[in-house]
């Protein structure tokens, strides 16, 4: 966290929003609640779906305010291949407020990031070759190229902050020197992460893995974590998904012959549970608050044992809810991806490689290695998951390179950690929106205009936040009132 915050000055836009709504620290009400602007655009926001929610959940004859237009005629125009949501222009007003929040190449490159994904798989395509073939769970050449980028990102953020994180190292073992006091929360804070990493490679290796393979797979995860934290720090993209899993990876690199059907199908398994949509993760959001508290001097002893306290009750009390509710009233249905598809995934996958061992002859023998024997028995499936993760890599290094070479260019790295995935494409004009207003605001109107305009930017993410909330109380208490469900208002992809 000192590092990214007081070192490299990262933005932290959530962070920003809700340190703009504490008080101050002599305690008064924060300035953005006497702001004309601020509660404007959060009364405008508010209105308009108040508005689209009455017209969905009632009778009345409202005239629906649409938020969305079609883009899919001139994407075919133009013989774009699959822009999913990006086919719609939507916006969501919280979005183009924290694109205003950040800076400008920042917000252009997530903007654009799904369309320059969109022509590279128009191109692919064109040219015979599906980058994401296979199932969520299958190993394929997109899947590799996006690990190449998180792998090249973590590897670029490890080596800028090196001399804090050396520092941080010396001084846990007991070598540092005189002059160079780091903070004893960090240093208890790596020795906790050494142990969780021990702990946690040993209760998976117990569950029949390779200790070799386990400590792979749990690397892999710190590492995915590790970046999407780094981009929500970056970026305010609060829905973000990796797009890739740890075990993909191993299966892809390594082959089903090195592995083996049995530790496939615990690798499989594992990520069902661990990592199959991390958009909603822990470690993204504490760096947030870390930040919030560095920023109002709340002692980090104090914050830490109220996160502890939050975690265990709220596990404790959604576990009991989720049960009860599932035995009382059966699964969520509605949602196909979590009940019908997910479940399915990771048997399909290791099906499919089990038929492939047996149709070979190889199944036995896969199922005999263990240790480092698999490293030598590895063969990749694909050579173009090689080809592709070395794309993914030299795209990040190349990007990051022309940064420091060039002010003028316009493309930061996080552009090919998130182009492939579905908050891309959904958010990207959202994004492009918020990047031009403060691109003109910078241009012609300066500093001044553009911290005038904060507070209406923070009323537009109140007004969203609140206008989604009211709708979810409302159907949970006409749910225990009444036993019936009103229709659903969904708003955020997802």
């Amino acid at each position: 966290h000192r590092q990214w915050s007081e070192h490299e000055h990262l933005p932290y836009p959530l962070a920003t929003f809700v340190e703009s709504l504490l008080p101050s620290d002599n305690g008064e009400k924060s300035s953005v609640f006497r702001s004309r602007s601020f509660w404007g655009a959060f009364t405008v926001v508010f209105l308009i779906y108040t508005n689209n929610y009455l017209v969905t959940v009632t009778e009345i004859p409202w005239i629906q305010m649409n938020l969305s237009v079609d883009m899919q005629t001139i994407f075919r125009y133009f013989g774009i291949v699959s822009p999913g949501r990006m086919g719609a222009l939507t916006i969501y007003f919280s979005v183009i407020a924290f694109a205003f929040f950040i800076a400008t190449h920042v917000s252009f490159s997530v903007g654009i990031s799904a369309f320059l994904h969109a022509i590279l798989v128009t191109v692919l395509v064109g040219a015979g070759l599906n980058i994401n073939d296979g199932g969520y769970f299958a190993p394929n050449p997109q899947k590799f190229m996006i690990f190449g980028a998180f792998l090249m990102t973590a590897l670029i953020v490890v080596y800028i902050g090196r001399d804090y994180y050396k520092r941080v190292v010396m001084a846990a073992v007991g070598a540092g020197k005189g002059g160079q006091k780091i903070e004893r929360h960090a240093i208890i804070g790596l020795w906790l992460a050494v142990v969780a990493t021990i702990v946690a490679i040993a209760w998976i290796t117990q569950l029949g893995l390779d200790w070799q393979i386990s400590t792979l797979y749990i690397l892999f995860t710190l590492m995915c974590f590790f970046i999407l934290s780094r981009i929500l720090a970056e970026t305010g993209l609060f829905f973000v998904q990796a797009y890739w899993l740890p075990c993909t990876i191993l299966i892809g690199a390594l082959g089903p012959q090195a592995l083996g059907t049995s530790t496939m199908i615990t690798l499989l398994l594992l990520s069902m549970v661990l990592l199959v949509d991390p958009r909603e993760a822990f470690m993204p959001f504490i760096v947030n608050v870390l930040r919030v508290s560095d920023r109002k001097k709340v002692k980090l002893p104090a914050m830490s044992g109220g996160i502890m306290v939050a975690v265990v009750v709220g596990l404790l009390f959604c576990t009991w809810l989720t049960v009860g509710l599932h035995y009382r009233y059966g699964g969520p249905m509605m949602d196909v991806w979590a009940t019908a598809m997910v479940p399915v995934m990771p048997f399909d996958t290791v099906i499919k490689e089990h038929q492939r061992l047996e149709a070979q002859g190889t199944r036995e023998q896969a199922d005999a290695i263990s240790g480092f024997a698999r490293f030598g028995a590895a063969k990749p499936q694909e050579t173009d998951f090689s080809i592709f993760f070395a794309l993914g890599m030299g795209l990040v290094l190349l990007c990051t390179m022309a940064r420091l070479r060039w002010t003028w260019w316009p493309l930061h790295p996080v552009a090919f950690l998130i182009w492939a995935s579905m908050p891309a494409y959904a958010f990207a004009w959202s994004f492009l929106i918020g990047w031009g207003i403060k691109a003109a605001v910078m241009k012609y109107g300066g500093g001044t205009v553009y911290q005038k305009l904060k507070p209406l930017m923070f009323g537009l993410i109140a007004g969203e936040l609140v206008a989604l909330l009211i709708p979810s109380l409302i159907s949970i208490l006409w749910f225990v009132v009444t036993g019936d469900k009103l229709p659903p208002f969904r708003v955020m992809p997802g």
